[in-house]
């Protein structure tokens, strides 16, 4: 029995690596005959990679940022940034990618995206993160205090009108310093007033991608109590996902089944 596990394990892993081969060469001829078609390609198959072998985080957080690359020299910014954030969120422990990815962002949000508050959250936040690496930032003002300033802007101009450039901004600045500062306590409480101002804005799949952030990340956080709690309040009263909605409430319960909050989701549950 235990030579036939071993030479399943054998045969397993062998197919992984001849997979894992095959694709970094495809990888390597694309990247040699740089076309219109080709660059699809190749974007197809560093996708592949990286959903196949998420656990090769040095290869795949460098491909994160070759993706990016391929985006900005499309002139597709949202796109680069995308990945660059996924890049950090997933792979932060690989240092010197973090560095690269935020560099790279460094670049698009003063050269080419030209956002003077992002391009400020992120001189803050990367020298907290690698003060031997990045220089401090000009501001003398703190992140936390600019972002908390931001968002009570943010707020008062939801209550009377949708700026939906000054959100965004907000809610780009709050994930900014969450990629790059995963271990600070504000941290989840930024994350978490980004999916409220999502929220308020209607945009409910921005909201549920930053609350499961929070639970995923910081679960025994005040906020990722809150923020379970909020996904299945989502999902039940604005979107109308019954069963997406059940499970979430039912996740609450098995997580939390003495929180203050437990009670309400009983409720919630049963009047579903």
């Amino acid at each position: 029995m235990r030579l036939l596990l071993c030479i399943t394990i054998l045969i397993l892993t062998t197919g992984c690596q001849t997979e894992s081969s095959a694709l970094r060469k495809q990888i390597r001829d694309l990247k040699e005959e740089p076309s219109d078609s080709s660059q699809q390609a190749l974007i197809a198959v560093y996708n592949q990679y990286i959903s196949s072998f998420p656990s090769d985080s040095q290869r795949v957080s460098s491909y994160f940022r070759e993706l990016a690359a391929i985006e900005y020299k499309s002139f597709r910014y949202a796109a680069a940034i995308s990945y660059l954030y996924t890049g950090l969120r997933d792979y932060y422990s690989i240092q010197d990618e973090t560095i690269e990815n935020i560099r790279f962002l460094k670049h698009m949000y003063t050269q080419t995206v030209q956002s003077d508050f992002l391009s400020t959250i992120l001189d803050g936040v990367a020298y907290q993160a690698f003060p031997n690496v990045f220089e401090p930032p000009p501001s003398q003002e703190s992140v936390e205090a600019l972002l908390e300033r931001k968002q009570k802007q943010v707020y008062t101009e939801l209550a009377q009108f949708v700026d939906m450039e000054s959100a965004n901004v907000f809610i780009s600045a709050c994930e900014l310093y969450a990629l790059i500062l995963p271990h600070k306590t504000q941290s989840p409480n930024f994350l978490f007033a980004a999916a409220e101002v999502c929220q308020g804005l209607g945009v409910f799949q921005r909201s549920l991608g930053l609350l499961d952030w929070i639970t995923s990340r910081y679960p025994n956080h005040k906020r990722g109590i809150q923020a379970s709690f909020l996904k299945g309040f989502i999902l039940d009263e604005y979107l109308n996902d019954t069963v997406a909605a059940k499970n979430a409430y039912q996740t609450f319960l098995t997580t939390y089944p003495d929180n203050e909050f437990t009670d309400d989701v009983k409720l919630l549950l049963e009047a579903l």
